[in-house]
């Protein structure tokens, strides 16, 4: 508060007044005694403490008789006195603790925010209290104001008589504010304090995962109103249904709580205005408000309300309102704060739906693990068993209660197999956990009633977000019946494949020795024996295909290494193929340059140069090239065979090797073959130590390379 001159003190009744020439302030050493005060005040974080070291410094300083404090309530509009400090250290009664704004000396400081001076309290019509044997001689009453909010006022009264001077004015003035500003930041300290504790305590609650939805937002509703210092808060929820249904309280009675449990989302009130817009809003006075529902306003005595929207998965689910404020009207922070709260309370929902929904997918996914027609096995980081589900249970005959959380070598121990089909079966396991891959996934096993039984292991991980392996997944498959049909398969192509062997070598015999025989045919009979000679042979080469694969399919493949010159099996296959090559029209181009000498089966290799040098023929346009090129590349030889045909496209990269497998255009169509070519050629190469791989450009052509060890 400003210094306020003499002239503009209110001075009330002037009769009998005494001049005091006790008190002549020196400049310097108010100065002095302000900074300390305020120093002294500054440090105290007990507002008891301060308004008591309050008086005692203004008792001294002014040599007064006594001191009181008075506060200000705002929300009653009355000064309430806190304390009174006397001189001579009695007590004596106070027959006046309230005085509303504008009652007497005081309430008239608070009220006009002057400094009021009554010389001699005996003779004035202003002093509430009465009582003769308490009468003082003067008072002065300064209001203490800090940034324009009325704090209190501060009552200094002499023994006698008294006019207090121009300088003590300016110091009480001076001390008031240092008073009010000591009141204020230790308020706003607990104010701060308190929403700390309540926001902790708050955040604890919305932190808590284990507790239901409904219960730990009950706990945040009744949190709020000593958050945001009032008196009650309710939530509403949408239910889907065009309504907002009240789904908790705090302060609010059950009969009120029901009578206000529902307000349409149509209806023109805060509530549904808050949901619509997603915008939250305060009122300070709800009689100037049409927003608030008359029925909700008299149930719950509504004066002054927050509501704020309740978002989740970006929509709003529901409004929260905190209503009557205890000290003052609601403010911004206020606002900041519920909106705070609402956005845990939307967190809170929403997790709850996640976690509801997560722990459904879980079941499922647990009943589908567990009643899966494959054996599963799921271990955590330490390979410890989680999961065993029921299929492993009757194919292992290991209950699940007995290997959960245990080693895979525990299972294995309880299985009934041979010593040395356990010891199989955990090296492949462990080999799989280890991450080093299954080799051959698929192994026998006999168990102890002598029958054989095929088994598949297949591998897969789970990986955290530093990609750690947090889970691993074992299948293990029964394929015992798979394994059997295809014996029966195999054994059928194998008994039919040998039976048409012998006619067609005897067919294809003949066919030759006629072809020999150029007299007694005409042209169009030599014509028909070529075309017959021609489909015998293609028929010979799908049988001696199919017995091939069959030999690798049943690792039968038997294989005779030797140093063989790569570039003449090279020129041997391309003279095999000079008849296909010529009725094309296509340039078959080698040029040898390093005579390598490989360690590899002749027969076998010569089959993996005829299989790809033909492909390159059938897939190629006429009148094109194919370019053969041998490198070193270390200890290998490198074969490359590149055409200039119709390309293969990337997503038949990965199957083109498989058995079968044929690609899917115009030219292959026209070209046949039985799709076992490659698969040939790269279990041919593979068994001998090398390996396969192709570069390819849709219409740009083909390029098939495979390596083989050099010869020592």
């Amino acid at each position: 508060m400003n210094f306020i001159s003499y002239k503009n003190y209110q001075v009330i009744e002037k009769d009998h007044l005494v001049s005091d020439t006790k008190n002549d302030f020196n400049t310097a050493k108010q100065n002095e005694l302000l900074f300390r005060i305020a120093n002294s005040l500054l440090k105290i974080d007990d507002s008891g403490t301060i308004i008591q070291k309050a008086m005692d410094e203004t008792k001294n300083a002014m040599n007064a008789f006594t001191v009181s404090i008075a506060l200000y309530n705002k929300n009653e509009d009355k000064l309430v006195i806190e304390l009174i400090n006397r001189a001579d250290g009695r007590n004596f009664a106070v027959y006046t603790k309230e005085f509303k704004m504008g009652e007497g000396v005081a309430g008239l400081a608070a009220k006009t925010r002057k400094v009021i001076m009554i010389p001699d309290i005996r003779t004035s019509t202003l002093f509430i209290n009465k009582n003769k044997k308490n009468n003082f001689g003067g008072i002065i009453a300064v209001p203490m104001i800090i940034g324009g909010e009325l704090i209190g006022v501060i009552n200094i009264s002499s023994e006698e008589p008294r006019i207090f001077t121009n300088k003590e004015a300016e110091f009480l003035t001076i001390l008031s504010t240092i008073i009010a500003a000591a009141i204020k930041n230790n308020r706003l300290y607990k104010q701060l304090d308190n929403q700390v504790k309540n926001l902790s305590r708050l955040f604890g609650i919305t932190s808590v995962t284990n507790l239901q939805a409904k219960n730990s937002i009950n706990g945040i509703i009744n949190s709020l109103p000593a958050l945001l210092d009032s008196e009650k808060a309710h939530l509403l929820l949408y239910d889907g249904n065009e309504t907002l249904q009240a789904y908790a309280a705090s302060s609010v009675h059950a009969d009120a709580f029901e009578k206000c449990k529902s307000i349409s989302i149509s209806s023109h009130t805060v509530s549904s205005t808050v949901f619509k817009t997603q915008k939250p809003i305060l009122i300070n006075n709800t009689e100037k408000s049409d927003l608030i529902d008359k029925r909700c306003k008299k149930i719950l005595n509504i004066k002054k309300q927050v509501s704020v929207p309740v978002l989740a998965n970006n929509k709003c689910i529901g409004v929260l309102h905190v209503i009557n404020k205890l000290s003052g009207d609601f403010a911004k922070d206020d606002l900041k704060l519920a909106s705070i709260v609402a956005i845990r309370i939307g967190a809170k929902i929403e997790n709850s739906e996640l976690i509801t929904r997560i722990n459904s997918e879980s079941k499922l996914l647990d009943s589908i693990v567990q009643n899966a027609n494959d054996g599963i096995a799921v271990f955590d980081e330490d390979k410890k068993i989680l999961t065993w589900n029921k299929y492993l249970e009757k194919l292992s005959r290991v209950s699940r209660s007995s290997v959960i959380g245990k080693s895979f070598s525990v299972a294995a121990e309880r299985m009934p197999i041979p010593r040395k089909d356990k010891e199989r079966l955990e090296a492949k396991v462990e080999s799989a956990l280890s991450q080093r891959g299954i080799e051959n996934g698929d192994f026998e096993i006999t168990d102890d009633r002598g029958d054989n039984i095929w088994i598949r292991i297949s591998y897969s991980s789970i990986l955290d977000e530093n990609d750690s392996v947090k889970r691993h997944i074992l299948v293990i498959q029964d394929i015992t019946k798979d394994k059997e049909l295809l014996k029966a398969k195999n054994d059928f192509i194998s008994t039919s494949t040998h039976e048409l062997r012998t006619p067609l070598t005897v067919i294809k015999g003949y066919l030759s020795m006629l072809r020999k025989t150029k007299e007694g045919f005409d042209k169009s009979q030599s014509l028909y024996l070529s075309k017959a000679y021609e489909a015998t042979e293609r028929l010979s080469d799908l049988v001696e295909d199919l017995l091939s694969a069959l030999r690798i399919s049943d690792n039968k493949v038997e294989i005779n290494l030797d140093n063989c010159k790569i570039d003449d099996l090279i020129e041997l296959s391309i003279k095999n193929l000079d008849l296909k090559a010529s009725n094309k029209k296509i340039a078959v181009d080698f040029f040898p340059q390093k005579r390598l000498t490989c360690l590899c089966d002749q027969e076998k290799t010569r089959k993996i140069l005829g299989n790809l040098i033909e492909n390159a023929i059938k897939y190629s346009r006429k009148y094109s090239k194919i370019k053969i090129s041998v490198q070193q590349k270390d200890q290998l030889a490198k074969i490359t065979i590149a055409d200039e045909g119709i390309g293969i496209k990337n997503k038949d990269f990965t199957n083109i090797f498989e058995k079968f497998t044929r690609v899917s255009n115009p030219l292959s169509v026209k070209a046949g073959g039985t799709g076992l070519g490659l698969f040939i050629a790269k279990s041919l190469v593979e068994i001998q130590g090398g390996e396969i791989g192709l570069k390819s450009k849709l219409h740009h052509g083909s390029e098939f390379f495979f390596t083989l060890p050099l010869a020592k």
